[in-house]
C-alpha cells in the first residue's frame, strides 16, 4: 500500500470555526467530519474523579475502556510544552510516510484546544511513546503498524486523542 493521496481535500481545515470551539464535543466533531480521521483516530473525554487515582493504573482503565491496549509502565510522562507538541505532530503528519495531513497551524489550533480542555495546574500528560520529525518509538496502543497518542488527566478528567497509521 502506498503513501496517502495528497490532495482531494474537501473539507477546509482553515475553517473560523476552529476558533470558536469551546467543548469536546466540537473538537471531536470537527476532526471525525473528514474522512481522513474517521477509521484512524480514537478522541474521547471522560468526566470522572480521578482525586485519588494511580495515574497509571486510570490511563490504562480508560484506554482499555476504549478497546486499546493498556501499556503500565509503557507510557511516557510528558510536560505540557512536550504534549503540544507531540500532539501537534501526530495531528500534523503521517507516521508511516510523513505526509501532511492537517496544515501546521490547524494542528497546534486542535492541539491546544484539546489541552486546555484541561486544568493545566493539576493535569498530567502522557504518550505512547517518543515521537520526534525524524524518529520515533512507541508501545502499541491499537493492532495498526503505527500509532501515536497523547493522553491528558487532571482530578476531573482523562482524555485521548490517538491516530492510527498503515505503510
Amino acid at each position: 500500500m502506498g503513501p496517502p493521496p495528497q490532495t482531494g481535500f474537501t473539507f477546509d481545515w482553515s475553517d473560523e470555526r476552529l476558533t470558536l470551539m469551546q467543548t469536546f464535543d466540537e473538537l471531536k466533531a470537527f476532526l471525525l467530519n473528514h474522512d481522513l480521521f474517521q477509521d484512524t483516530m480514537t478522541i474521547e473525554l471522560k468526566q470522572t474523579d480521578l482525586s485519588a487515582a494511580d495515574d497509571i493504573a486510570a490511563a490504562d482503565d480508560f484506554v482499555q475502556e476504549l478497546g486499546l491496549i493498556p501499556l503500565g509502565d509503557g507510557w511516557t510522562e510528558l510536560d505540557q510544552a512536550a504534549a503540544q507538541e507531540t500532539l501537534t505532530l501526530i495531528l500534523h503528519l503521517s507516521q508511516a510516510y510523513h505526509v501532511e495531513l492537517l496544515p501546521l497551524a490547524t494542528a497546534e489550533q486542535i492541539a491546544k484546544s484539546f489541552l486546555e480542555l484541561f486544568d493545566t495546574y493539576n493535569a498530567s500528560f502522557y504518550s505512547n511513546g517518543t515521537f520526534t520529525r525524524s524518529s520515533s518509538s512507541w508501545n502499541e496502543l491499537t493492532e495498526a503498524t503505527f500509532d501515536m497518542a497523547v493522553l491528558v488527566m487532571d482530578h476531573e478528567s482523562i482524555g485521548i486523542i490517538c491516530v492510527e497509521d498503515e505503510d
